[in-house]
């Protein structure tokens, strides 16, 4: 078995083991030793990202409901509040380590340049757009990063309509 096969395996015993930021530490490792992903490896990719970061936006979701009912007294919603924004700032915090991280710079410096094809960096494209959408969901100043989710969203669409999987 290589190197690359242990550490695939690795992730997938960790997404079955609900190991998400361990997931996450394998693809790294995989990656690191070739930056071609196939079509299953990216999709592990994807959901070690996706699923690093969910519950986090689940538990946002549901604080930002009772937020919003504004029931209980004003130390409960202060109480409330608060775990609102530290769930907004753990939500950040993992995307930035996505989107910001050296790592993923090399998304941008590597596998989305020097992609095999068009399909692939597309696949990357909207990865990073994701990321970007996701703190704007949960972000209470939004601009900023749901510009660029749109922008790469955006790019993503463009590259599928030149190479025509898009009408």
């Amino acid at each position: 078995m290589t190197d690359r096969e242990k550490h695939l395996h690795f992730v997938r015993l960790a997404e079955e083991a609900a190991r998400y930021d361990e997931m996450v530490q394998g693809m790294k490792q995989v990656i690191e030793l070739d930056a071609k992903l196939n079509e299953n490896e990216r999709k592990l990719l994807a959901a070690a990202y996706r699923k690093a970061v969910s519950g986090q936006r689940f538990a946002w979701r549901v604080i930002a409901s009772v937020v919003a009912r504004g029931k209980g007294t004003k130390r409960q919603l202060e109480m409330v509040k608060q775990l609102l924004n530290k769930l907004e700032r753990e939500v950040e915090e993992k995307c930035r380590e996505i989107l910001v991280s050296q790592w993923w710079d090399l998304l941008d410096r590597v596998l989305i340049k020097e992609a095999a094809d068009d399909e692939v960096k597309v696949f990357y494209l909207k990865l990073k757009a994701d990321h970007f959408r996701y703190m704007a969901e949960t972000r209470a100043v939004k601009n900023d990063v749901a510009q660029k989710a749109k922008q790469t969203y955006q790019e993503a669409l463009s590259r599928l309509r030149e190479f025509g999987k898009l009408i």
